[in-house]
């Protein structure tokens, strides 16, 4: 009969624990020594085990004894260490290779069957059904069941999936005893066993599957249930020290109102986080926080949040193995491997190991090269022979690396070497200096557990590797799949506050507590939906004695009881909303039982409070002018900025900040997603067509048929260049384009024939002084200018007047009114967001041009023209064009101060959205007809 051990809550349980443990040792160990070599302890997480053995050298040094450690493992692991099997346990390699077979060779129809009624849509390949049936299987075993047990608790609806299910665990086990394996699941609960007999101290393990209970039964008095929780709970113990189940649903955490600060989104709730650690009164080091995330999927918010905000943290599980560097490389290399597209190249070149691993085009890495080839003929296969010439030496390179990966199918060991040696020529000429660098010590750990995942795969037996032949891509894969679910070491950072799991917390023995998405569904816990325990309905869960809401919802209770009791300080925090915006229930756990409690806490979940982000930024430092610096400000010395595209001054009105990063630190945009042109390059290319007709012979002709077939060969020549493999879109742009440009011409040539001639095209102004009330702006006490390129000059051969006119190929017919400024009269220079027309008169002057009579547009919008008429004229009188360059003046006064702040909270078509931190906007607004001028 196992022994229980109850610790109380006033203490924390593995500092209680130790101190017991290394007494008992003492009592019967030789002098000067506390061995407990021969004990195996089991908590329920690995930190647990590893923060016991901490608190056992301590309490044995404080006894002035030598301490020999236990062995300790978690309850996934207990089986493998007490267990000896009469064959080898299988890895998880073999046992994926053993049920991708028993897929691989079952009949149609008993794949057909495990659709249900209702066919899976869509339909699951051979890998994923294996994967599939593999979780599941793993699931049912912990209960000591397979597939045939699990079917005399299914609904009748459900027993043709099973029973099809069946076929494939014997299919499975058959190809596991070919290779003289055994499933570890199985050797649990099976007899093919033998037990050994060591002491055993489960501590704070409160859930334990059956088939593991019936393993602790063969050792009898030899096991120790240390317990953590007063005597006064006993009965919601069972003799292992796990909980009784309608116990603990029917118990209170009682956790006071003033414990819990409800929020909005996970944001605040980061904020909210940071709040209560201030108010600690920095009385605390580091490690006497606990920082707990219930829900996962807060962790990335509150750890972004908190070290913006000033605080070193980190996960204390350490980063996922299967996004690590080496990892994404090795899936980007199989994606291009499998596709061929240019997509997958592009995100494989994103690597930056293996880009800092190629040749180099000169001054440019790869991605960039490839990213500037795909925004001039948009590609969508990676043939290397189209590449251009400054990424071809890294483009041979790349396709030498994966020639060994591209042979025909084999089994999936034989592929370890090639991935192996991509891995060498990417990694092999860098040194590690993992004792001193964070990021080469996690580097290294994760091209070790990919060696180890690689070896293990080349270690399968011929039983189980005949049965199945991979391509280089899926045996990738299939190598990186053991990897899925582990985790990195945590950074040795010192003074970081750690964050925990809910499943880690009540064993944590830090004096405050400050756990966050303690929300409804998280805690407790429901159900998981889809996947393989989506296939376990609550109902079969408990027929095979399967964790079910219900044991969760005691789990949890206890849990939160436990996690809260002893300790000094005690903050959680609760949202409304998820990341999604979506609402969020409060957890029935901090809700109380008395029915008046419960409506007082439910209206004070409701009740609106201040946001998180307000209160941290009411105590954040602020600029002398009183915004907040959200974003790192710009260093103060730039270096004058002498002369500005005229273009710029809009983006600074915009946004001083993204004016900084584009026209100061030359950053501009890249991607490589773009399946069609973007506004930019449809710009560009009109403006390119139709500067070279302003300078054909056809220029003059008041023939609309001439000037269309000019314009549509044209058009058919811009577009050949993008090739044959560009995408289907562009293809339609095209016709789109001629059709807006037959319009053009209709009205080309009445203006023609009503007297205007094109004077001139893409006329370049290089350094045009800003004259303003007479007199030249300067900067830092130098002349400022403005540089520009005029689209198109006309005269009226008759009157000598001209107008100066830029084209515009916005999805809507906007004139200047619409895009230049607020309102239908501009009188005030505030009333101006954009200046590129008034400035062109700067240009124009400069440039010799008298008589400018009025500025406009040429529109070619994506709809029709009611009137016909493409011009659009401002029309602004002197007044207004003096608010404009009085405007002008204002904005380059400002960038010569070095003002750059504050940052508009979002813009249209926003280039720089991650950077700042800032969702797309997508208002109507004019799209940019061409790419601004480089500063």
């Amino acid at each position: 009969m196992p022994r229980r051990e109850f610790l109380g809550w006033d203490r924390p349980a593995l500092a209680a624990v130790a101190e017991r443990l290394v007494e008992e040792a003492s009592e019967t160990s030789s002098e000067g020594l506390a061995s407990l070599d021969a004990w195996l302890v089991v908590t329920p997480t690995a930190r647990a085990g590893r923060r016991l053995v901490e608190l056992l050298l301590e309490a044995a040094q404080r006894r002035g004894r030598a301490l020999l450690p236990p062995e300790t493992a978690t309850p996934g692991a207990l089986g493998a260490r007490l267990l000896i099997p009469e064959r080898r346990m299988a890895s998880p390699t073999e046992r994926a290779v053993a049920w991708r077979a028993a897929v691989s060779s079952a009949p149609a129809e008993t794949l057909a069957a495990l659709g249900g009624e209702t066919a899976v849509a869509p339909p699951l390949g051979p890998g994923e059904l294996a994967s599939l049936a593999s979780a599941l299987h793993e699931e049912i075993a912990r209960a000591g069941c397979g597939f045939a047990d699990a079917r005399a608790h299914v609904p009748p609806e459900e027993t043709r999936r099973w029973s099809a299910l069946e076929q494939l665990e014997h299919a499975y086990r058959a190809a596991l005893d070919r290779a003289r394996r055994i499933d570890p699941a199985l050797a649990e609960g099976g007899a093919e066993t033998t037990t050994i007999d060591r002491p055993v101290a489960l501590v704070g393990v409160v859930e334990l599957p059956p088939v593991l209970r019936a393993l602790l039964a063969r050792l009898g008095d030899r096991v120790t249930a240390w317990i953590h929780a007063p005597e006064a709970h006993a009965a919601g113990f069972d003799e292992l020290g796990c909980l009784v189940a309608a116990y603990w649903q029917r118990h209170d955490p009682a956790i006071p109102a003033e414990r819990v600060t409800v929020v909005g989104d996970p944001a605040d709730q980061a904020d909210a986080v940071a709040d209560a650690i201030a108010a600690t009164g920095g009385a605390y080091r580091p490690e006497q926080i606990t920082l707990g995330a219930a829900d996962p999927e807060l962790a990335a918010p509150l750890l972004h949040r908190l070290r913006a905000q000033g605080l070193t943290v980190r996960a204390a599980t350490g980063p996922a193995l299967e996004g690590s560097a080496p990892a994404v490389l090795l899936r980007a290399a199989a994606d291009y491997l499998e596709e061929g597209r240019f997509e997958e190249l592009a995100a494989l070149l994103r690597q930056p190991d293996l880009a800092r691993a190629l040749p180099g085009p000169g001054s440019r890495d790869p991605a960039e090269a490839l990213d500037a080839w795909h925004a001039e003929r948009l590609p969508t296969a990676a043939r290397p022979e189209a590449a251009p010439p400054d990424l071809a030496p890294a483009l041979e390179a790349l396709e030498s690396w994966l020639a060994p990966l591209r042979g025909p199918e084999a089994p999936r060991g034989a592929w370890a070497g090639p991935v192996l040696e991509l891995l060498e020529r990417v990694y092999g000429e860098r040194t590690l200096e993992t004792g001193r660098d964070e990021g080469d010590r996690a580097l290294a750990e994760a091209l070790a557990a990919i060696r180890d995942a690689a070896a293990e795969a080349a270690a399968v037996p011929e039983a189980l590797a005949d049965a199945e032949r991979v391509s280089g891509a899926e045996a990738i894969r299939l190598i990186l799949e053991p990897l899925a679910g582990g985790r990195l070491p945590p950074s040795p950072e010192e003074e970081a506050l750690e964050l925990l799991g809910w499943l880690e917390l009540p064993l944590d023995d830090a004096p405050v507590l400050v756990a966050a998405g303690i929300q409804e569904g998280v805690v407790p816990q429901t159900a998981p939906g889809p996947g393989a325990a989506g296939l376990l309905p609550e109902p079969v869960r408990r027929g095979l004695g399967l964790a079910d809401n219900a044991s969760r919802l005691a789990r949890d209770a206890y849990s939160l009881s436990a996690a809260c009791a002893g300790r000094r300080r005690v903050a959680i925090v609760a949202g409304r909303r998820n990341a999604d915006g979506d609402p969020l229930l409060p957890s029935r756990l901090l809700l109380g039982r008395d029915p008046a409690t419960v409506a007082e806490r439910v209206e004070g979940n409701l009740a609106p409070r201040a946001r998180g982000s307000d209160r941290l930024l009411a105590r954040a430092p602020t600029r002398a002018d009183g915004a907040f610096a959200r974003w790192p400000p710009p260093p103060p010395e730039t270096g004058p900025i002498e002369r500005l595209p005229v273009t710029a001054f809009a983006a600074y009105i915009a946004c001083p900040y993204r004016f900084y990063l584009r026209h100061v630190l030359g950053l501009e945009p890249l991607a490589d997603d773009r399946r069609e042109l973007d506004a930019a390059q449809i710009g560009s290319l009109v403006h390119d067509l139709l500067g070279a007709f302003g300078r054909s012979e056809v220029a003059d002709s008041a023939d609309p048929e001439a000037i269309e077939a000019w314009l549509s060969a044209g058009l058919d020549a811009r577009f050949r260049a993008f090739g044959r493999d560009r995408p289907p879109a562009v293809g339609v742009q095209r016709e789109q384009l001629r059709w807006r440009l037959r319009s053009f011409a209709a009205w080309q040539a009445a203006r023609r024939e009503a007297g205007w001639r094109i004077e001139h095209v893409e006329l370049p102004v290089d350094a045009a002084p800003l004259v303003v009330d007479g007199e030249a702006v300067t900067a830092a006490g130098r002349p400022f200018a403005v540089r520009g390129r005029i689209d198109r000059v006309d005269v009226h051969e008759a009157t000598g007047q001209r107008l100066i006119l830029d084209y515009k190929t916005a999805e809507r017919d906007l004139g200047p009114r619409d895009t230049h400024h607020r309102g239908r009269e501009p009188d005030a220079p505030k009333d101006w967001t954009d200046l590129q027309l008034p400035l062109y008169r700067h240009l124009a002057a400069h440039a010799g041009l008298d008589r400018v009579e009025d500025l406009g547009y040429i529109v070619l919008p994506a709809g029709e023209i009611p009137d016909g008429r493409h011009d659009r004229l401002a029309g602004w009188d002197a007044s207004a064009l003096a608010a404009a360059d009085a405007r002008a003046a204002e904005v380059v006064a400002a960038i010569a101060a070095g003002i750059f702040y504050p940052p508009a909270d979002a813009v249209a078509f926003d280039d720089f959205a991650e950077l700042c931190g800032s969702a797309q906007f997508t208002a109507m607004a004019e799209v940019p007809s061409e790419p601004e001028e480089e500063a």
